[in-house]
């Protein structure tokens, strides 16, 4: 396999006539035997010392297709530390370019990273580094130890290779194992130490990064109990207490389980209210923002009882005028809402039409204003319709397959207990392909539940392509190599 890592504000663009020549290094080849005579060959290679560079800047660089073996005496000159290779990683090559110049320590990163993009890994210890196969590297355990007091997050040199200990002060670490160990690289390896309720994450030091972001929340997660207090602007608080007892407290609603968190609530004042939480809540905010946070009106619903949703009165711009079954949901503008003079239509009315077809031929006879979810594959014929206008976004919403994972009887299986599996599937997708078929090509492929333009989108687990190849090596590492049958559930 041959990586190309390539920056187009920075550059490794011409060699590195500007360091030290290789010729002064030195290599040495030393010979071992184990216990049964078995002899082994390691060459070292040694520089006489770090280089001297103006100003510490590496020069502009150009490391064109080259194997790793010839990089090694690269290294050697910016660190002046002697280098061990690991196993045969000879036939490999690798490119890195940079257009400018830039900080030792930062060139330094860059090779490692690339290093590590072509399965090469390396261990940075005071006097040697170890540079070889990522798997050779993982098995070593010659990492430097991090301690549960190092952050991570200020560290440049993402491509080495460490242990890391993360204390948790919150939560049992054997509750986070799971969700740590459920998508593991493979060169990535976890430790879990119940008893000072720490792990170590053996990794480079971008992914201890990527750990120590999601430790450090479900670590506060985890804090309790914990109050909130709320300052209305417009609702009553008397009247929010009200619909929080009836979402908690009705037979019927369908809302328990969203405010499952709130364990007590205390009206404060006419337009202040306080909510006891169990536990520390992150959904809240979005519950609130969809429909648990919805207000009715509490006399109209005592009022109606199970009935309420036939004639309801809530708290919104518009109120409630009729409802023809399968026919029409019709809105008229409530004049005394808080700021109706920023409503402009007088009424809204809500037409249930299933085909998509048909909705959007209503759309071009006039029948209608506008329709919701276009599909995919009448998305060219309104763009192509000088009488539309289309409008799309990126959305929260996405479509995938979510596997049971330590979660009771249907979670105790082969898929659910062997990452192997789950990675299999996902390499034997093909994402793209999907989405130009079925969505003709107006959906993104996707692996995480945040779309490309989310600041909770992580850029270090790009969507991988299809490896049919890969899926059945991983399948047959598993014990499944004639195949194995997944129950799904749509």
């Amino acid at each position: 396999m041959n990586v190309h890592f390539t920056l187009p504000t920075f550059t490794f663009a011409t060699t590195l006539t500007a360091l030290a020549c290789t010729a002064s290094l030195q290599a040495q080849v030393v010979e071992e035997s184990d216990a049964a005579g078995e002899t082994t060959t390691t060459m070292l290679i040694t520089p006489p010392g770090r280089v001297e560079l103006p100003n510490d800047e590496v020069p502009p660089m150009e490391i064109v297709d080259q194997p790793v073996e010839d990089i090694l005496y690269r290294i050697g000159e910016l660190t002046g530390k002697t280098i061990l290779p690991v196993g045969n990683i000879g036939s490999k090559k690798f490119t890195v370019i940079t257009h400018r110049p830039m900080p030792r320590s930062k060139a330094l990163d860059l090779i490692f990273r690339a290093l590590v993009l072509n399965d090469i890994g390396t261990i940075e210890r005071e006097d040697v580094i170890l540079i070889g196969d990522l798997d050779d590297i993982a098995k070593l355990r010659q990492q430097p130890v991090l301690t549960a007091d190092d952050d991570v997050m200020m560290r440049q040199d993402l491509g080495s290779y460490v242990a890391k200990i993360f204390r948790l002060e919150n939560v049992k670490v054997d509750a986070v194992e799971p969700i740590l160990t459920a998508s593991l690289p493979d060169n990535v390896s976890i430790e879990i130490d119940g008893s000072s309720n720490q792990l170590v994450v053996y990794a480079d030091i971008a992914y201890c990064q990527h750990v120590q972001q999601i430790v450090a929340e479900l670590d506060n997660r985890f804090v309790r109990p914990e109050t909130r207090t709320w300052r209305l602007r417009h609702a009553d608080a008397e009247a929010v207490a009200a619909n929080i007892d009836r979402s908690q407290n009705l037979e019927t609603s369908r809302r328990k389980s969203e405010l499952s968190s709130i364990t007590g609530v205390e009206v404060l004042g006419s337009h202040e209210i306080r909510f006891d939480l169990a536990d520390a809540d992150a959904t809240l905010m979005a519950q609130f923002a969809d429909r648990a946070g919805m207000m009715v009106s509490p006399t109209a619903a005592e009022a109606a009882g199970d009935d309420f949703g036939l004639n309801p009165v809530c708290s919104g711009p518009y109120q409630f005028k009729e409802r023809v079954a399968q026919d029409r949901i019709v809105l008229e503008k409530f004049a005394d809402y808080y700021n109706a003079d920023e409503y402009h239509f007088d009424s809204v009315t809500y037409l249930p039409i299933p085909d998509t077809t048909v909705r959007l031929a209503n759309l071009q006879s006039g029948d209608i204003d506008m329709l919701e979810r276009l599909a995919a594959t009448d998305l060219a014929q309104a763009e192509g319709d000088d009488g539309i206008k289309v409008e799309s976004a990126v959305s929260l919403g996405y479509q995938g397959i979510t596997i049971n994972v330590a979660n009771g009887e249907k979670g105790d299986n082969p898929w659910g207990n062997d990452k192997r599996l789950r990675q299999a599937l996902s390499y034997a997708i093909d994402r793209e392909a999907i989405n130009q078929v079925v969505f003709n090509g107006a959906f993104a492929a996707g692996n995480q539940p945040f779309p490309p333009n989310s600041p909770w989108y992580s850029t270090d687990f790009p969507v991988p392509e299809r490896d049919v190849e890969k899926a059945k090596e991983l399948l047959a590492e598993a014990g499944f190599a004639d195949g194995i049958d997944l129950e799904v559930q749509v």
